[in-house]
């Protein structure tokens, strides 16, 4: 069993639905301040705010026009603790359980048998060009609060668990490059042609509550 993936975070989703009066925001790149503040919890009169809707509807909308499976509210300039993630059944990983478009606030991850970890290619909508291997967590769980307000709790492996991690190190302020030793981070071209290989982690997503 290979331990890169073949395929890599950004570029993942496929056709997405449409979303209504929607705005695309400008995603922060590598370099800007806000990338490396840590984010700020909301509150639950804040998070079913109307503001607080817009700003899930124009992040999907810039997630989904981008081709990624995930956006943090730091990546758009907003330092609050917001997670978006969506893997579509369509996407170019049909091995993979889709994940339904999932907006998280205050995020909350443990990490459920630290030993057992998983080697991921992994690439960001802020370090565009840029693929780099890194070691994920293989299980994890993650307390959050929905759209709703409502507590909800939720168990992932493999690569779903990775891309939550991804998006959840955006709030504590942390790219993926943080994680790439020496050697392992590539150009993207480089790396689809002489480091990508055929595997990918098969990850499972269950709804606790």
């Amino acid at each position: 069993m290979s331990s890169l993936m073949g395929s890599i975070f950004k570029g993942a989703a496929a056709t997405a639905p449409a979303t209504t009066a929607a705005s695309t925001l400008s995603i922060l790149r590598m370099g800007s301040p806000a990338l490396r503040l840590a984010s700020r919890p909301w509150s639950k009169d804040d998070i079913v705010s109307g503001t607080t809707r817009g700003l899930v509807r124009d992040m999907t909308a810039t997630m989904h026009s981008s081709e990624g499976v995930g956006l943090a509210a730091p990546q758009v300039g907003i330092n609050k603790q917001l997670v978006i993630v969506h893997l579509p059944a369509d996407s170019d990983l049909p091995n993979l359980q889709p994940v339904p478009l999932m907006v998280l606030f205050n995020p909350k991850l443990t990490v459920h048998r630290p030993q057992d970890k998983i080697a991921m290619s992994e690439s960001c909508l802020s370090v565009p060009g840029l693929v780099g291997k890194v070691w994920r967590h293989r299980y994890v769980r993650v307390e959050y609060v929905d759209t709703e307000g409502n507590d909800r709790r939720l168990e992932a492996s493999g690569f779903i668990a990775a891309m939550l991690q991804h998006e959840i190190d955006h709030l504590h302020a942390k790219l993926f490059i943080d994680h790439v030793k020496p050697g392992d981070l590539y150009f993207h071209d480089e790396f689809m042609q002489y480091g990508a290989d055929d595997f990918v982690d098969e990850g499972t997503l269950h709804i606790l509550q």
